[in-house]
């Protein structure tokens, strides 16, 4: 090790030595060679004849030493970073523009592996999987399984082992008399040994617990809640009105079965847990198991049709529709939806750093013509091809690491601003930052696009200092032209995809939803579950009426439920009025809902055919719905469906009588903007079971007053999610306007970047045909010619680089189809506009250069070289 510090401290004493050995090899020639006979001057003459000229032989064997080589590579840095700070302008446009695009890169890296790569913070996640029903009736394939058909599969399987079952709920979670609301699991079976962490303070529950009145909170709920405190075990909190016990706290990343997971409860705590594990038919939740070792997801997946098949043969009544689907975990998290946006943004993010590239390579053409006389006289000193080339890559790479540090902070800016305008929902997306992984990745990235936009066109540099030729200089404007048309090309694509992406946002906002947006509050009002249920709708109703008297309300009324995103289950009524009944197959998504007051009127929804609900619509009178025009058309196309009766359902289950249709309202886009109408069917809550929790209030009131108002009903009430129904569709479209707006970013700065290289290569152009041009006009041509002469060669590029991106565009927006709404992948109008903005873009990247070729004086050009 000394010695290896030596050399590279000492480089004259390597020298010294190599001097010395070629002393030794001489004289002990010239001592043979007077051994022979030879007189002493001609001894000398003959070994120095042998050994060749002495310093070349000292050079090379001072070159083959692997530290002096290291040497030279250190003198090539401090040699090129000489280079760069003579050339300033080149230097800081291209750190610039490889910098934003690496910097993008990185942030998107960074959320790939926070969301896609990074392993899941459970015990083996990727032998955990997600076990669903699936209802062959309706296409859902997400069912719940029962608790009687979760104890069957725990005795039968041999695949899997740790068997849990889990419930989403969300419930009133009082504090010391204080209310609030949360989302938690009711967790049943090994579910903790099952994801295999430990808890943070206390222990975890099991199902063979005695004592089902415990619950384990989760870090996020200990931190918020009760501040961190070490005397959280042991505390007693109340949860939908029954007392429970805190035995444990979870690390903090540990959130399942979504980020938005609070506290996990025993499911042996339901009120109504008995009769759920007598009821074969209710579903509690999914399975969630650990793949035995040795067995792959193909086998357990064969194992569980026969398990379901065996089930079905038993209990024909309850499983005679029922399917089973097995997800791995980490599939069952990010979703469908997550990996492709992520796929198209990387996408997206690749052409930007591949065009700063190109942008990067021809700007060291330009320099590179501009250093010909240097690396010529170079060249004659004795440095060849290989060493030149060397030095221009050393140069690139100084580059491309320089701007990968000042990438660093531009990606975690974006990193910061990705997570800010991020639609809710992307798990883990909040876990994205700059760490081990990531920064390797940038390392990684520097090397790669230094040798991309560096190796081609050092070796063009190189051949043109062998050859000054003309030719040398038509190909090394060849390359730069070619460049630019990549950079047209690629720019062409990612400004087409954006555009298209920019046509469906404007056409999805562009929808009617079929009720008033402004001044229409929506909010989730919620009462303790243990109140009795006629108490909580006395509530509901009693809450309605109060805030109907406000000042400013103009209506009021409320839903179990406004909006059905992403639900595409299918249903067919049991009996219609005169329709004849339906097949399975002829089925279509359909949904029922139970309204309260003036819910219709609160939305500006008008009847378009009979009455809305009064307040004679009671329990003791005739049940009876509204429904919506598409409902109307799919059972009485074309007749009127007043008074008509439909059965499938009795809310009061008393009986199956006839339920009767009272009116037709216009349709709602409940099912999102981006879906047709769905059949709807709308009951009474004075006739109904169901509960009203979502109201909605047109009004001039302030949302204080409607918190007040609340709280004055009842302790227990808690106003939630109180937003105006612009922001729910607003929220609703977050996801395509998060995609929409990252694409637009990468097409402007795409765009930005070809302008960029258009005007590189045509003051690279104008400079290698300086003397061309001086010859032109001395002869008599005009200006206009010189002007006409440099915008046809770049328009010409333009135009060839619009063709190819334009086919190639043809071909990628097929794999965006999914994402786009009223509007094609071939749009004409998106394809013309981006032809004629690049073709404007074009234009003027290249007026620049040609005005300036105009004011070439003939006499200075003819002199130059």
């Amino acid at each position: 090790m000394e010695w290896f510090i030596a050399n590279i401290l000492r480089p004259a004493r390597v020298s010294d030595e190599i001097d010395e050995e070629l002393r030794y090899h001489i004289n002990a020639r010239i001592a043979d060679n007077v051994a022979a006979g030879m007189s002493r001057e001609e001894a000398r003459a003959d070994a120095v004849r042998r050994f060749g000229n002495a310093t070349v032989a000292r050079d090379r064997s001072y070159e083959a030493d692997i530290f002096v080589w290291l040497e030279t590579v250190l003198q090539d840095l401090r040699y090129g970073a000489r280079s760069l700070r003579l050339n300033p302008g080149v230097t800081v446009v291209v750190l610039l523009s490889v910098a934003i695009a690496s910097g993008a890169s990185t942030a998107i890296f960074s959320v790939v592996h926070s969301v896609l790569l990074r392993s899941l913070p459970y015990r083996d996640p990727d032998r955990i999987t997600v076990l669903w029903a699936t209802d062959k009736l309706n296409g859902s394939l997400e069912d719940t399984t029962s608790v009687s058909n979760f104890e069957a599969w725990k005795k039968r399987t041999r695949t899997l082992e740790s068997l849990a079952s889990y419930r989403e709920a969300d419930a009133t979670f009082t504090v010391e008399g204080e209310p609030g609301w949360i989302e938690y699991a009711w967790v049943y079976g090994d579910f903790f040994d099952l994801m295999g962490r430990r808890p943070v303070l206390g222990r975890t529950f099991s199902s063979n617990d005695l004592d089902t009145h415990e619950v384990v909170l989760s870090g996020r709920l200990w931190r918020t809640q009760f501040g961190g405190s070490m005397e959280i075990i042991g505390r007693t909190v109340e949860l939908s009105g029954i007392n429970f016990q805190v035995i444990g706290v979870m690390p903090e990343d540990f959130a399942f079965p979504s980020e938005e997971t609070l506290l996990w409860a025993p499911a042996a705590a339901l009120p109504s847990w008995q009769a759920r594990r007598n009821d074969r038919d209710g579903g509690f939740g999914p399975i969630i198991a650990r793949l035995r070792d040795g067995v792959s997801l193909g086998q357990a997946r064969a194992e569980a049709d026969l398990i379901n098949q065996e089930l079905k043969a038993e209990y024909q009544t309850d499983n005679a529709d029922r399917g089973v689907r097995l997800v791995p975990l980490a599939a069952q998290i990010q979703g469908k939806t997550v990996p492709f946006m992520l796929a198209i943004l990387s996408g997206a993010v690749l052409l930007v750093l591949l065009i700063a590239c190109a942008n990067a390579a021809n700007l060291l053409l330009a320099r590179g013509a501009v250093r010909r006389q240097e690396i010529a006289v170079r060249s004659a000193l004795g440095a060849g091809k290989g060493r030149i080339v060397r030095q221009l890559v050393t140069e690139s790479m100084m580059l491309s690491c320089l701007a990968g540090a000042l990438g660093l902070p531009v990606a975690a800016l974006s990193i910061r601003a990705l997570i800010a305008i991020a639609p809710h929902g992307i798990a883990r997306l909040g876990e994205a930052h700059i760490d081990a992984p990531v920064l390797i990745f940038g390392f990684c990235l520097s090397i790669a696009t230094g040798l991309l936009f560096g190796l081609a066109p050092s070796i063009r540099i190189s051949q043109n200092v062998s050859n000054r030729q003309q030719t040398s200089r038509i190909g090394s404007r060849g390359m730069s032209r070619a460049f630019v048309v990549a950079q047209v090309g690629l720019a062409v694509v990612l400004l087409t995809g954006a555009g298209l992406l920019i046509r469906s946002f404007v056409a999805v906002l562009s929808v009617d939803p079929g009720f008033l947006t402004s001044r229409v509050l929506a909010a989730t009002l919620r009462f303790d579950n243990s109140l009795p249920r006629d108490r909580r709708a006395a509530l509901y109703r009693e809450a309605m009426s109060r805030i109907d008297r406000l000042s400013g309300v103009r209506a009021v009324g409320a839903i179990s439920a406004m909006f059905f995103l992403g639900d595409e289950a299918k249903f067919g009524l049991r009996a219609v009025e005169g329709h004849p009944l339906e097949s399975r197959e002829q089925w279509t998504p359909m949904k029922w809902a139970t309204v309260s007051g003036d819910y219709f009127q609160a939305l500006g929804v008008p009847i378009v055919r009979g009455r809305f609900f009064t307040d004679q619509d009671t329990k003791d009178t005739a049940p009876v719905v509204i429904i919506n025009e598409t409902m109307a058309r799919r059972y009485w196309p074309g007749g009127d469906p007043i008074g008509k009766g439909i059965k499938g359902f009795d809310p009061r289950g008393r009986n199956d009588e006839w339920v009767r249709v009272i009116g037709v309202v216009k349709d709602m886009h409940s099912g999102g903007l981006e879906r047709s109408p769905i059949a709807q069917i709308y009951e009474a809550q004075a006739q109904s079971l169901d509960e009203t929790e979502n109201l909605i209030v047109r009004t001039d009131a302030t949302v204080g007053v409607l918190r007040d108002t609340i709280r004055s009903l009842d302790h227990t009430a808690v106003l939630t999610e109180v937003t105006t129904l612009g922001e729910r569709l607003q929220e609703q479209s977050a996801p395509r306007r998060f995609q929409t707006l990252l694409l637009s970013l990468f097409a402007a700065l795409a765009m930005g970047l070809a302008g960029a290289g258009i005007f590189a290569m045509m003051h690279y152009t104008v400079a290698q045909r300086t003397k061309e041009i001086g010859i032109r006009m001395a002869i008599g041509a005009s200006r206009v010619k010189v002007v006409l002469m440099i915008l046809q060669e770049g328009l010409l590029l333009v135009g060839l680089g619009v063709g190819i991106g334009l086919a190639g565009s043809l071909a990628v927006s097929r794999s965006i189809r999914s994402l786009l709404f009223e509007v094609g992948p071939g749009d004409p109008i998106t394809l013309s506009a981006v032809s004629i903005l690049l073709a404007g873009i074009g234009l003027f990247a290249c007026f620049v250069p040609a005005r300036r070729a105009t004011q070439i004086d003939p006499v200075i050009a003819l002199r130059s070289d």
